[in-house]
């Protein structure tokens, strides 16, 4: 059985936290394993029972620190990066350090239902959409996100890795426009020495999928990204 890390996380902190033990997160750690992988599945900290604050290099150094583990204990084992949502940030954030800074090379990328940035996708959600015409959006939004270390640059860690990246969106997503995953598709493929190593998979509205449910409730679907991932081995 080869290894996955699938990182995944909630959108909100509240008395009603989404969590690694959602329903949809639950359907697509089982999905993974019937696949005939192993998964890890975390909170970040600030979510669910992590203790501490939210921030992007809180959530990049977890992260890093979470892989290093596994590594240390799976051998030869193939370590794929999962990262659905606010996790494609975090997913890229960790390879593009590994890469920099240790000359690792991630042995797979799946970017589910990705933004270009965090910045992007607050600018182009449909949940701001009444807000974008007031002003001072930009500095009170926008801006905000940026001074609070929250950044998750997508667009900028895809031209400068080397790992195999399978793009997974939908076109009935809801909270983050396909558009999103199409450009950072075109991003990767154009910066990547081996633009087969980069795919791309859009599924139509008519499935239904929308942001949460394209990996854990497509079994029709599974095949495409299974194959995927055993072209890497």
């Amino acid at each position: 059985m080869e290894l996955a890390l699938a990182f995944v996380t909630g959108l909100q902190r509240s008395c009603n936290l989404i969590d690694v033990a959602t329903s949809h997160r639950v359907s697509f750690i089982k999905v993974m394993s019937d696949s005939d992988f192993h998964v890890l599945a975390v909170d970040y900290r600030g979510y669910a029972d992590s203790t501490g604050q939210p921030s992007e290099t809180g959530f990049t150094t977890d992260i890093l620190y979470l892989y290093h583990w596994v590594k240390a204990r799976s051998r030869n084992s193939t370590v794929i990066f999962w990262g659905h949502s606010l996790g494609t940030g975090i997913s890229t954030n960790v390879a593009r350090v590994l890469k920099e800074k240790e000359g690792v090379i991630v042995d797979a990328i799946v970017l589910e239902a990705p933004y270009t940035s965090i910045r992007d996708a607050a600018a182009t959600i449909p949940v701001t959409k009444i807000y974008r015409q007031f002003p001072g959006f930009e500095y009170l939004i926008l801006d905000t996100m940026e001074r609070a270390d929250m950044r998750f640059c997508n667009d900028r860690n895809v031209q400068v890795l080397s790992s195999p990246i399978l793009i997974l969106h939908s076109e009935d997503d809801g909270m983050i426009p396909i558009s999103h995953g199409k450009k950072l598709y075109e991003i990767a493929r154009n910066a990547s020495q081996k633009k087969e190593t980069v795919q791309f998979i859009a599924f139509p509205a008519s499935k239904g999928f929308g942001h949460d449910y394209l990996s854990s409730k497509a079994p029709n679907c599974r095949p495409y990204w299974k194959d995927f991932l055993q072209s890497i081995k």
